[in-house]
């Protein structure tokens, strides 16, 4: 399996997917650069696209731990205006 400094692919957090994919992102770079075969740049794409999922769902459980405490009841609109103060200048 995948591996970035010694943890596997699906314990990364998303910071760590984020370096990862830009070390990833630079060696198809260097693949293109120096005329790798079709098949090694589609190998690290494949990797990328496995990381970009990962990143995803590591994001989805941060959200998810951070939103712990709140009830997941939804989005409420406050659609009555607030009431508006006028001062007058000659007081």
């Amino acid at each position: 399996m995948i591996e970035y400094k010694g943890k596997d692919l699906t314990e990364l957090n998303f910071n760590e997917c984020i370096e990862f994919e830009k070390e990833l992102l630079k060696k198809v770079l260097l693949a293109s650069r120096s005329n790798m075969g079709d098949d090694v740049i589609h190998q690290i794409h494949v990797w990328i696209d496995m990381l970009r999922h990962q990143k995803n769902e590591s994001l989805q459980k941060e959200i998810a731990l951070s939103n712990k405490d709140e009830k997941p009841d939804g989005i409420v609109f406050d659609t009555d205006p607030t009431p508006l103060e006028i001062i007058d200048k000659d007081e």
